[in-house]
C-alpha cells in the first residue's frame, strides 16, 4: 500500500502555497523550484506530479458544481430560493452517494475487482460521513418546512385579498355589515 503524499505530509500554509501556485498554472518545475526557495526539499516533481493530477480532478469537480450551482441560480431566479436550496441538497446528496459508492471492503483489497480498494474510511471520517447525512437531512427537512410556510403564507394572503375584494362586493350590493364580518371571518378562517 503506498504511503502519504509528500505533499500531503507538508504543513497546510505551505500546501495551500502549492495550491495556490498550481491554481495559477505555474509548471511543475517552477512549483518545486519555489518548494526548494521555502527550504522544502522533501518534494520531488514526479510527487508533485501525482499530486497535481488529483489535484486537477478535485478542483475539476469543483469548477463543475459551480458551473451547476450558476445554472441553477440562472434557471431559479434569486427569488425562488427553496429551488435553489432543494437542487443544492440533492447536489449534496448525489456526492454523498457517490463516496458511500466508493467505499472498499478493508478485507478486499481489490475493490471487487472494479479499480482497486475504493475508498476506505477510519471512524472519524465514518462520523463525519453519519453527521453529513444528517445535516443533509436536516436541510432537506428546513426545505420541506420552508415551503409549507411559504404555501400558508400565500394562502392567507390570498384569503386577505378575497375577502376585501366579497366585503367590497358586498358593500356595493347592500349587504349589512354584520353579514359581512361573518362571510370575511369565516372567509379568512379556511386559510387558517
Amino acid at each position: 500500500m503506498p504511503g502519504v503524499s509528500t505533499v500531503k505530509r507538508l504543513p497546510p500554509e505551505i500546501r495551500d502555497e502549492v495550491h495556490r501556485l498550481l491554481e495559477s498554472g505555474q509548471t511543475l518545475d517552477a512549483v518545486v523550484a519555489h518548494l526548494r526557495g521555502m527550504g522544502v526539499e522533501a518534494v520531488s516533481r514526479s510527487a508533485l506530479g501525482r499530486y497535481k493530477q488529483n489535484f486537477d480532478r478535485i478542483m475539476e469537480k469543483v469548477r463543475r458544481s459551480r458551473d451547476i450551482a450558476d445554472a441553477l441560480v440562472r434557471n431559479f431566479g434569486q427569488e425562488d430560493e427553496h429551488k435553489s436550496a432543494r437542487a443544492n441538497i440533492e447536489m449534496m446528496h448525489a456526492i454523498v452517494s457517490d463516496m458511500l459508492m466508493q467505499i472498499g471492503d478493508p478485507d478486499d483489497p481489490d475493490g471487487g475487482g472494479e479499480g482497486g480498494g475504493g475508498l476506505q474510511l477510519d471512524a472519524r471520517q465514518a462520523h463525519d460521513l453519519a453527521k453529513a447525512l444528517d445535516h443533509l437531512a436536516k436541510a432537506r427537512k428546513a426545505d420541506q418546512d420552508a415551503i409549507v410556510r411559504a404555501r400558508e403564507e400565500g394562502a392567507r394572503a390570498e384569503a386577505k385579498a378575497a375577502s376585501e375584494r366579497m366585503e367590497a362586493s358586498a358593500k356595493r350590493a347592500g349587504v349589512s355589515d354584520d353579514v359581512i364580518r361573518t362571510i370575511r371571518r369565516d372567509v379568512l378562517r379556511m386559510a387558517e
